[in-house]
């Protein structure tokens, strides 16, 4: 879309320029035929005009010109564009680049909370047990407790 616009905007350019240069050419030639009016017989002012502020002389711009200035133009868009291309790609892999690196930190960290949440979970075990006297604290006390006899329900003394 903006590579039409622009293409848009350099003709619309070209176009004004030629008409302009068309007007300007016509009001010259115009000029120079029209005979010059009768003079008056006025006293004539004190001021004379200045000849230099009279008009400018521009020189007329061909359509060679126009079109010279309209190929540079759109050289230099497209430089232009080139140039914000390979920036956003630039840009898009320094993205890229951050994400993974966001993503591999996240990875590590949700690692270290779920190990975090195991060695709680064993230690709230551990600790469950011990009061509950199925813990393995209360057979180091009593190592005669631990026979495999007793675990059978066979007492045997």
């Amino acid at each position: 879309m903006k590579k039409t616009r622009s293409h848009l905007a350099v003709i619309a350019a070209v176009a004004s320029l030629s008409f302009l240069a068309a007007c300007s050419e016509g009001e010259d030639n115009a000029a120079a035929e029209m005979p010059a009016p009768a003079a008056e017989t006025q006293p004539a002012s004190p001021v004379a005009p200045d000849p230099v502020a009279s008009e400018p002389t521009v020189d007329p711009v061909t359509s060679e010109e126009l079109e010279a200035d309209a190929q540079e133009a759109k050289e230099d868009a497209q430089e232009k564009a080139d140039e914000l291309r390979a920036e956003a790609a630039e840009a898009g892999d320094a993205i890229k680049e951050k994400a993974e690196e966001l993503k591999d930190a996240a990875d590590r960290k949700a690692s270290e909370i779920g190990d975090a949440i195991k060695e709680g979970a064993a230690e709230a075990d551990a600790a469950i047990q011990d009061k509950l006297g199925n813990g393995s604290s209360l057979m180091r006390q009593l190592p005669h407790l631990s026979s495999p006899i007793l675990n059978l329900g066979l007492n045997v003394s």
